[in-house]
């Protein structure tokens, strides 16, 4: 995490300054390309957002390409959701991103998409449990983009956690 984003949302620094200072200070690089990326992914939620505005933040709200599972795909399961939240999982690679999140009120973007598709599809709990979770607890939180990328994994994006794992944290 670039860590720019609690200042972005408060209007402290524009996207549009980073990208030139990245140009100035470097060649493009896989780092300064996905911050970039992920510049304009917020950008659109913002659009996203705007477009489909209240539907946000109900369960089956915004369909995305396959679209949104059905209600009854969703449980209310409390025990499974402060396991999660509490990075009481049993999944290593969960659990240490939860409890980064508590702990410092940040998480990479890999982090937050694992382990919005672990909540969403291996525990199969209401994601907008998952999302409110993260609105209270980030210090970068932005509604349009928080809610996004939930209504993104919950509908048509799976992370497969052992896969990740390996890939991101191989310690």
């Amino acid at each position: 995490s670039s860590k720019f984003s609690p200042w972005m949302n408060l209007g402290c620094i524009s996207p549009i300054f980073i990208h030139n200072e990245m140009m100035k200070l470097s060649k493009s690089s896989d780092s300064s390309d996905w911050l970039i990326v992920e510049m304009m992914f917020r950008d659109y939620f913002l659009f996203h957002h705007n477009l489909y505005g209240d539907k946000y933040f109900y369960l089956s709200g915004v369909r995305m390409g396959q679209g949104m599972p059905s209600d009854d795909y969703w449980n209310e399961d409390v025990d499974k959701f402060n396991a999660w939240k509490e990075g009481r999982t049993g999944v290593p690679f969960i659990d240490a991103n939860m409890r980064e999140l508590k702990e410092t009120g940040f998480m990479s973007n890999r982090g937050r998409q694992c382990v919005a598709s672990f909540l969403a599809h291996d525990l199969k709990v209401d994601w907008r449990w998952g999302a409110a979770y993260f609105e209270r607890e980030l210090l970068d939180h932005q509604v349009s983009s928080n809610y996004g990328n939930w209504i993104y994994i919950a509908n048509q994006r799976y992370f497969n956690t052992l896969k990740q794992c390996k890939v991101y944290d191989s310690k």
